[in-house]
Parts: C-alpha cells; structure tokens; sequence
C-alpha cells in the first residue's frame, strides 16, 4: 500500500454477506522462491503472494546472481537459477528486510552453494530476532557463519562451507529453525541427520517445507513424529508450480464475519492444505459459528451472539492467535488462549502489544507467560489508536476489533505490506469504510 500515516477504521453499519480472493501463502511463496533458486534451469510460481517479504526475497536472490522476473498482473514469478549463489556486486550486500523466513532459509544454503563470501544485512527489527540455535545447528554441519555479538545481522557466511553429518537442535523456539536446516541439508557434501531434541513447534510448517522439498524433487527420510530426519545429498529440479492462497490472512476475514453476525466466503482456500492456521475455522464452530466448504470456496457466517467460556489452545495455529484476540470482546463469555508463548518472539511481542491494546480499548484482559483471557466486555471495545509495533499481524487483527466495535486507528498501516499489501482495500471492498490519512 501508498505510504500512510494511518488508517481510519469505521465500524460496521450491520452484517455483510461477501465474498473474496486472497493473496497467495507468505510460507508457500517464501519456500518456493528459495528452492527454485537452488535449482539449475527455470521454475514458474504461479499465484505467489507479492509483498514485503517475497519482494526482499527476490532483490538478495538477484544480487546473489539468480535471474528472477516477477509479473504481478499475472500472478507469475519466474526464476531461473544455476545451482549457486554468488554476489554480484561486493558492495551491493543482500539485504533481507524484515523476512524472517528468508533470515532462517538463507544461510544453510549460501553455506552449501554459496561461492565466495556472502554477508547477508536486515532490518533493525530483524537483527533482533533469534537465530542462533540454527546457526549454531549449521555449524556443527560445517558451515562457516559469523555474527556481530549480540545481533543476527549483519551475517557473514562462506560459500562450500556445509560438509554434512549429524546436528540435533530444539523445535520449541520456531519451526523455521528447523526448516532452514531442511533445505539446506541435500546441498550438503555429506548425508546430512538432523535431530529434535524436544518438539516442534507449528510442526505442519515444516510438513509444508518437506512437501515443497518433495515437489522440488528432493526426498526427505523421516519419523512420523518428525524427530529425526535423513537427507542424501541430491539436487533440486526446476518445477512449473501452483502456490496456495494465504490460511492466515483468511483468519481475520473470517473473525470479522464471526464477531458481527455477518457471512463471508474465500473462493480460494484449499481445505486440504497443510496450513495450520486453516484449523481456525474449527475454533469458530466452537464459538458458535457456522462453516460450510465447497471446493476450494470456504464461507464462515457468524452467530446472533459469540457463545463464550472456551479455552484454546493455539500451539499448532499460533499465527491465527491475533485474530482469536480480535473477535475475543464479542464473546458472551470469556476466551482464553494458551500454548503460545513463541509468539512473544515474532515480529512484536504480540502477547505484551494485544493486551496493552485491549487494555487501551476498555477490555478486560489478563496476561500469562504463554497466552491470554479476554473476558467479556459490555459496551466495549472502544475506538483505540493502535501501535502495531511494525506487526502486520497487530494491524490486521485490531482493525476487525474495530470494524466490529467502535472503530479504530491504526499507525504506520504500511506494515500490512509484509504479508497482505492490500488488506485495507480488500476491507473495503467487503465493506468496511477505511480512511488513509497520509
């Protein structure tokens, strides 16, 4: 979206019935961007999500020499690669932005096909986030990477650097930890063994890693409970590939029909998917909503009255956490969540920011170590202003808090752009008035 100083969010005037297309998946496009880069000749992505992240993404693929042309009219991205990476320009350092996906998937790579030294930079934002249970799972694989103390980035990483062997790391922190290590390992000049010392988790993400891998043409050996993995160096073959539509931007569009009696469809969501945040929908039930599914069209139509005094607990779907947050004042009876302490990590703590926000909001709201309870809220949420704390997911989750309430405004809206670049304008298009003040 156009630069803003923030959004003006109005409430609904009564129920909406629409219905919508999403964006492709940030975890499939991210994944897929990174494989096809990794192969020798020319993969197409089809339906890829163009935003933040997958257009950082792309700019350090290119100035690590793959050719990339991305074809936004036509949901097409085509990448063509040689099997290395390599900087183009000594100067001209890859810069990742806030992707914390590409900060996980990156290294491991450059270590094994990289050539030469390749310092990777990212936002401030970024460089906060942890990263070194990987890197140090790399090392002990082989891989040359160093780090300023005390901050990810900038990232120094040397090329042929990945030999192989055995690494055992901990799944708890973030499921894209282990991913990394994934698609790095049949770059590796050795089998490649990679142990969870605990449990993963959002363990369906790196399912999604591993039937992308699998797409690639890259077998992966594995437990059921996937503690344990097996990767014979191979090579990724170039694929023409259809990417899904995004299961996490659909959870607010599905709140906001939830928490104001109205009825709304996604045209594109594969029932099928392995994306955990689709397990959304089944919470809705619980709180009395109604879910029908017709082919890749899912319609969500909310209740007279959200029943209430449910206990979540969102450790699988843990990014559709925000948009529990949002419908949560409408209940009848409190919602309480847990099981998502990871969250705290993110791009925000988004524990911390949802209930200082509530709180701003008049909502009774207590906070724990690993979730939150939301109690009921008569006459309230009302109209808040709301730092998202550069979080799309912030933005996106109390703009429905307010389309359903007494309205909102949301600060430095652009940062929707990370995941979901037009979600205002799909707001309106469904019926929600937006205002951008710039």
């Amino acid at each position: 979206m156009p630069p803003a100083q923030s959004v003006e969010i109005y409430p609904l005037e009564g129920p909406i019935d629409a219905t919508l297309a999403l964006p492709g998946s940030k975890s499939f496009t991210n994944r897929a961007l990174v494989l096809a880069a990794l192969c020798k000749g020319t993969s197409k992505l089809r339906s890829p999500l163009f935003s933040d992240d997958s257009y950082w993404c792309v700019d350090a693929l290119a100035k690590l020499g793959i050719g990339v042309q991305s074809d936004r009219e036509n949901g097409l991205i085509t990448i063509t690669g040689s099997g290395k990476l390599k900087m183009q320009n000594e100067k001209d350092l890859p810069y990742i932005g806030s992707a914390g996906t590409i900060a996980r998937f990156l290294p491991g790579v450059i270590a094994a096909r990289g050539e030469g030294t390749v310092t990777l930079t990212s936002s401030a934002q970024l460089a906060k986030r942890p990263v070194l249970e990987m890197i140090e799972a790399l090392r002990r694989l082989g891989a040359d990477i160093r780090m300023e103390e005390n901050s990810s980035f900038p990232m120094t990483i040397k090329g042929g650097s990945l030999i192989g062997g055995e690494t055992s790391i901990s799944g708890k922190v973030s499921s894209q930890f282990i991913s990394g290590l994934l698609i790095a390992a049949p770059l590796a000049k050795e089998p490649v063994t990679i142990r969870i010392s605990d449990y993963i988790v959002q363990a369906d993400y790196v399912r999604i890693t591993l039937a992308l891998m699998k797409d690639f043409g890259v077998k992966v050996e594995h437990d059921a409970e996937l503690k344990e993995f097996h990767i014979e160096p191979q090579d990724y073959i170039a694929q023409d590939i259809e990417l899904e539509a995004d299961a996490s931007t659909a959870t607010y569009f599905f709140a906001l029909a939830a928490a104001t009696r109205s009825r709304v469809t996604i045209t594109n969501l594969n029932p099928a998917t392995l994306q955990p945040d689709f397990l959304f929908v089944n919470h809705l039930k619980t709180l009395g909503c109604t879910v029908r599914q017709d082919g890749t069209h899912v319609t969500v139509s909310g209740p007279e009255k959200l029943t209430g005094d449910k206990l979540f607990n969102f450790n699988d779907c843990s990014d559709s956490t925000p948009a529990l947050i949002a419908l949560a004042p409408f209940a009848q009876g409190s919602v309480d969540v847990e099981g998502v302490a990871h969250i705290r990590k993110h791009e925000c703590d988004r524990l911390s920011v949802m209930r200082e926000t509530l709180d701003h909001a008049g909502v009774p709201v207590v906070e724990r170590e690993d979730g939150l309870l939301v109690k009921p809220a008569a006459g309230f949420p009302k109209h808040v202003i709301v730092d998202p704390h550069d979080d799309h997911r912030m933005a996106m989750a109390f703009s429905i808090m307010g389309a359903a309430g007494q309205g909102a405004t949301i600060m430095d809206p652009t940062c929707v752009s990370k995941t979901c670049p037009d979600f205002f304008e799909l707001l309106q298009r469904i019926g929600v008035k937006c205002v951008v003040n710039s």
